[in-house]
This record gives C-alpha cells, sequence and structure tokens, in this order.
C-alpha cells in the first residue's frame, strides 16, 4: 500500500510539473505573437519615416526591444528546460527536486515599453 501511495504522489507530482511547462511554454508562445506584431507595427513604421531624428529613434526602440525579447525568451527557456530535468528526476528517483520556480504574477508586458 505504502509502494502504491508512492506512486501515486510521483504521478500527480509529474502532472504538476508538466502543467508548470506547459503555462510557461504557453505565456512564452503569447509573449512571442506580442512581441512579433510590435517588431512588425515599428518596422512599418520605420520605413515609412521620412526624418532621419524619427527613423534613429525607432531604429533604436527595435534594438532596445529585441534585448528585452532575447532576455525574457532565455529566461523562460531556461525554465522549461528546468522543469524537464526536475520531471526526468522524478521518473528516475522519484524526487522532485527543490521548489517550483513558477511565477504567473511576472509579466514582462511588451518589449516596446
Amino acid at each position: 500500500l505504502a509502494i502504491r501511495s508512492k506512486e501515486i504522489e510521483k504521478d500527480i507530482n509529474k502532472k504538476s510539473l508538466l502543467a508548470d511547462q506547459k503555462r510557461i511554454q504557453d505565456m512564452l508562445d503569447a509573449y512571442q505573437r506580442k512581441y512579433d506584431t510590435e517588431k512588425d507595427k515599428c518596422t512599418m513604421d520605420l520605413q515609412a519615416a521620412t526624418d532621419s531624428a524619427v527613423k534613429q529613434q525607432l531604429q533604436s526602440k527595435l534594438e532596445a526591444a529585441k534585448i528585452k525579447y532575447d532576455t525574457y525568451v532565455k529566461r523562460r527557456k531556461n525554465e522549461i528546460e528546468g522543469f524537464r530535468v526536475r520531471i526526468q528526476r522524478l521518473v528516475e528517483t522519484g524526487d522532485m527536486g527543490g521548489p517550483s520556480s513558477l511565477d504567473e504574477t511576472e509579466d514582462m508586458g511588451s518589449a516596446f515599453e
């Protein structure tokens, strides 16, 4: 009975980790779509701009947004990899290791802010 209980707990923990991993991936996908939309709009504005000062400002905005976006993506991908490692450890040893690092309250907002 104790062994069965341990297996049930392991299964629940695995499902919880997989759900957390999926939520992070969904957040990453949503951010990707938002970034792409805003990048396209800024690129069109840049192409339409005639004033060199405006062009420089828009180009700087694009570059800053790309850096912010890359940082966000890297952090989220590291979190996803962390969940993958914890799931593997759980499957192999029965131990999840460490608390969940999922922070659903964090929102990078727009890379273009």
